[in-house]
């Protein structure tokens, strides 16, 4: 195979975490990943763009990203859904935080994973988000609503508000229907 002609090599998973390896170990990721001439790069290129890139871009900055989840729309979304929110927050905290076994058996109760968002993206949002050493509080989980839906739907064109609202709409009903 390519990498073996070239003799490339890596120590490193497929999709290693934006921002602790260089860039050039996302180029080896894409060469790894990529089978079939020409359409397999363009499909790796795709879903490393879609199921990487763009994620991990939103929350590279964490303070606008902070800064973008506390604007009036978003938090007016989630005030809209307070109560159902705030039960599935208080069903898997201790003591009002959410630990990492908490916050998995949270997202696994509420649907929220599926082939873009894994339990690894999950704990890059939870290491992300967390502003007590502890586990997350309801502020910290509201801003990880919004982290989630950048997975669940990459396009940083459809903005933040509308990601937001899909997402945060589709655990509720998911919630709903699980009472």
């Amino acid at each position: 195979d390519f990498c073996s002609k070239y003799d490339i090599q890596s120590s490193h998973s497929a999709f290693p975490p934006l921002g602790q390896h260089p860039l050039s170990e996302a180029g080896l990721a894409l060469v790894r990943v990529a089978k079939g001439g020409s359409q397999g790069v363009v499909k790796s290129l795709k879903k490393l763009i879609e199921d990487v890139i763009i994620p991990m871009n939103a929350l590279s900055d964490l303070l606008a990203f902070r800064a973008s989840v506390d604007r009036p729309e978003i938090q007016a979304l989630f005030k809209g859904h307070l109560a159902v929110l705030q039960l599935l927050f208080a069903k898997h905290a201790t003591d009002d935080l959410v630990s990492w076994n908490g916050y998995l058996s949270l997202l696994a109760a509420s649907g929220c994973f599926t082939t873009r968002f894994t339990s690894y993206h999950a704990s890059v949002i939870f290491a992300t988000m967390q502003s007590h050493q502890k586990g997350l509080c309801f502020n910290d989980f509201l801003h990880t609503l919004s982290a989630i839906s950048v997975f669940h739907e990459p396009m940083p064109w459809n903005g933040i508000e509308a990601q937001t609202k899909r997402f945060v709409d589709s655990i509720v009903k998911f919630v709903e229907k699980i009472k």
